[in-house]
């Protein structure tokens, strides 16, 4: 029960440090650059954790703004502790997911 509860404070912690970042009071652990190395404004985020035992899983749902009117690539980061590790990266496209890498 004790590492529930610091499992949900930990992850709870996450989106409170998430918030801090994206209003700029510190470098953004959550970024997504375009190829020309311009920033890409994050407009909307929405993270669920779910422990099972001494495991949790978080899922992190994110959108960012184009403001051009052409298809733009984008090379996103994110800051992880050590013990923790990437299943996957997915991007919508209206009704089609379309399948990230890492590098």
């Amino acid at each position: 029960m004790k590492k529930r509860v610091l499992l949900e404070l930990v992850c709870l912690l996450f989106i409170f440090a998430v918030n801090v970042f994206a209003k700029g009071e510190v470098s953004a652990p959550i970024s997504l650059t375009a190829s020309d190395g311009t920033g890409l404004q994050m407009t909307g985020m929405q993270v669920s954790c779910v422990v099972d035992g001494i495991t949790a899983f978080t899922e992190i749902k994110m959108k960012f703004f184009n403001p051009e009117n052409r298809v733009r690539e984008g090379r996103f980061s994110i800051l992880l502790s050590p013990e923790a590790s990437i299943s996957r990266f997915a991007m919508k496209i209206d009704d089609y997911w379309q399948e990230g890498e890492i590098v």
